[in-house]
């Protein structure tokens, strides 16, 4: 089984980069690509990718308030925690996002 991967970033480098990551992983599917909340939300209902990697500081709509209106049945959100190479995703319901940040 694969995970399709939603990436949510306003700077295409990073966006890049986080592709670049992902492709050496193991059980990645399909990455689809956002550059602001508002395309994302779009690509939520289109695409319904089973996790998502949010940037917090976009302009107009945060990651965190991406998260926030996400459906229920919307992606698991994950982080990327350095230094562990070159990312883990440990996978949290949209209803804990806050309790995990905390």
């Amino acid at each position: 089984m694969t995970i399709k991967l939603l990436i949510v970033d306003d700077e295409p480098p990073a966006r890049a980069k986080l592709r670049r990551l992902l492709a050496a992983m193991p059980g990645i599917g399909q990455v689809i690509e956002a550059a602001n909340a508002t395309e994302a939300l779009a690509l939520v209902e289109q695409h319904e990718p089973d996790a998502a990697l949010l940037d917090i500081q976009m302009p107009g709509r945060s990651g965190l308030e991406l998260a926030l209106a996400l459906p229920d049945r919307g992606p698991q959100l994950g982080s990327c925690q350095p230094p562990r190479p070159p990312c883990e995703m440990p996978m949290r319901p949209r209803h804990s996002l806050l309790n995990w940040l905390a």
